[in-house]
């Protein structure tokens, strides 16, 4: 928007709105030339037409052209007002200027030559539907920017938030891994070996334990057999115990064993069925 003595107006301030508005020229449908309150190159058109100004140097290069909606009605241009005036009134304007009721949209003519570049007043041909000022406010663009910075900041929230929560449930994993790990390691040793794996007895230059005897059933003895030779064996040690204090000579008197080899009888069990 290019401000022209403190009004809105063109880009080289030979068209300006100078009791309101922003001065827009639309290049498309519906083709809007004049001061409005709002964007009217949507299609929209301008619910609120302000009157338009013109500089005396573009007087006699200003055509007539149409208005909007109202074809019939006369287009105005107005030199010896003050302010200058132009576009599209229900009345006629060139006395005491337009009433804000007889106020109607203007348009360019596109039969009429070289009117586009006139109102475009030295802007660049517009690639939307726009030319001329954007008609936005300090405040508009200032909520704009606040807006784009508070979505930046929720974005970059969100991805901080789903970054830590990824780590940490990376961290979770890896722990798990680790006690899974060792639990599996721990059972390898401390299980019973394995009996299919071949054990290396001692070698030639270490030693071999020795082998355990062979098992014989007759080295299997009842309780009382023990104990009841074991108390032979005591009665047996007693009596060759031998005194060694230094005694008179004493007489051992030798004890006649029966040396005869005793008879074993044994006896036939009956076979018979009981």
């Amino acid at each position: 928007m290019s401000s022209c003595d403190g009004v809105s107006g063109s880009a080289n301030c030979s068209f300006t709105c100078p009791k309101g508005g922003s001065w827009f020229v639309c290049q498309n449908e519906p083709y809007f030339v004049g001061c409005c309150s709002s964007e009217p190159c949507a299609n929209s058109g301008c619910p609120d037409v302000y009157p338009a100004s013109f500089n005396h140097s573009v007087a006699n290069e200003i055509l007539p052209n149409v208005c909007i909606s109202r074809p019939t009605t006369d287009w105005y241009t107005c030199n010896t007002t003050s302010p200058t005036f132009l576009g599209c009134c229900k009345s006629n304007p060139c006395g005491d200027g337009c009433p804000a009721d007889d106020l109607l949209p203007a348009a360019w003519s596109s039969s009429a030559v070289g009117q586009l570049d006139l109102f475009l007043d030295g802007a660049s041909s517009p690639s939307t539907a726009s030319a001329g000022s954007s008609g936005i406010s300090s405040g508009a663009i200032a909520g704009i920017v606040v807006g784009c910075v508070a979505g930046l900041c929720a974005i970059f929230a969100v991805l901080f938030f789903f970054r830590r929560r990824r780590k940490h449930k990376k961290s979770s994993h890896d722990s798990t891994a680790y006690h899974a790990h060792m639990s599996s390691y721990q059972d390898s040793y401390i299980g019973s070996p394995d009996p299919s794996v071949k054990y290396a007895s001692g070698s030639s230059a270490g030693f071999t334990l020795p082998s355990s005897p062979p098992f014989s059933p007759n080295s299997v003895r009842g309780i009382s057999e023990i104990y009841s030779k074991s108390d032979d064996q005591a009665h047996s040690d007693q009596d060759r115990r031998v005194s060694v204090m230094p005694t008179a000579e004493q007489v051992i008197t030798e004890l006649d064993v029966d040396q005869t080899p005793r008879r074993t009888e044994v006896y036939e069990l009956d076979g018979g069925n009981h």
